[in-house]
């Protein structure tokens, strides 16, 4: 009679660990530059107006569009030594930049407007946004068609999060004045970022990769205040506009690893 295989809880266990437990690999420092676009997803704009420190209006513009921008960025990272279900953990730092613009349109505003209520569309003129980010990433990377001479895989699908500080600059104009002019304020708020992409390797040091990245940044708060004239008389306008980001960038690059 052939002996009855039964799998022991104890059996199962040592099973799993040592499928998880980390083995050898071959540690990867590299260094990569990028570009590409940024698309901001459509937001809604707490703004508030004073002429002389009496509210002109205060209120909400909703969905604002914004149109697609230039990212560009570089990175340097390193893949540990060890693997881990089959493929590497890394961390890796990151800067970067992307330009996207309010263009002009008619968004719904609500709110008060010269004391009264409204809830209708308005003119909303064009505004620059300017963002510098860095961030710190968490990767995983999956290990394809694998050789001597590449042992962590010609072909590398990956996955990550990081955790980014953005420096974001809104640039637009007054407008109430008879001579409206240029403001522009900046503020430093945290962001999630998401990012998964493929990197393959053209030699053994010189990677491609493409990459999507989504980020969502807590909310920017930016003030404004300038002086100018109305009707011949001298006035100053302060300005506050507040909202948060959440973007969706497509780039592809260029790496080196040792």
């Amino acid at each position: 009679m052939a002996p009855e295989l039964t799998a022991s809880p104890f059996r199962v266990a040592l099973v799993a660990l040592l499928l998880g437990w980390p083995s050898a690999a071959v540690a990867e420092p590299y260094a990569a530059a990028y570009g590409g676009a940024s698309f901001i997803e459509d937001t809604n704009l707490a703004a508030d107006l004073k002429l002389n420190g009496a509210t002109v209006s205060d209120g909400r513009l909703y969905d604002l569009s914004l149109e697609p921008g230039v990212l560009y960025g570089a990175k340097i990272g390193y893949f540990l030594p060890y693997r881990l279900l089959g493929g590497q953990a890394g961390l890796e730092v990151e800067a970067y930049r992307f330009e996207n613009a309010i263009r002009p349109q008619r968004a719904r505003f609500r709110g008060m407007m010269s004391g009264a209520r409204v809830d209708a569309p308005i003119a909303v003129q064009r505004a620059d946004a300017d963002v510098i980010g860095t961030a710190l990433n968490l990767l995983y990377r999956v290990p394809l068609l694998s050789s001597d001479e590449l042992p962590n895989g010609r072909v590398q699908p990956y996955a990550g999060v990081g955790l980014a500080v953005l420096i974001a600059e809104l640039s637009t104009r007054t407008s109430p004045f008879e001579v409206n002019k240029e403001v522009s304020d900046t503020d430093v708020q945290p962001a999630l970022q998401l990012l998964a992409g493929v990197r393959t390797f053209v030699t053994r040091n010189i990677a491609l990769f493409a990459e999507y990245r989504f980020l969502h940044s807590e909310p920017f708060t930016f003030r404004f205040r300038a002086t100018g004239t109305i009707g011949g008389g001298s006035f100053v306008e302060t300005a506050r506009d507040r909202t948060s980001l959440t973007s969706h960038h497509l780039a592809v690059g260029i790496g080196f690893h040792w």
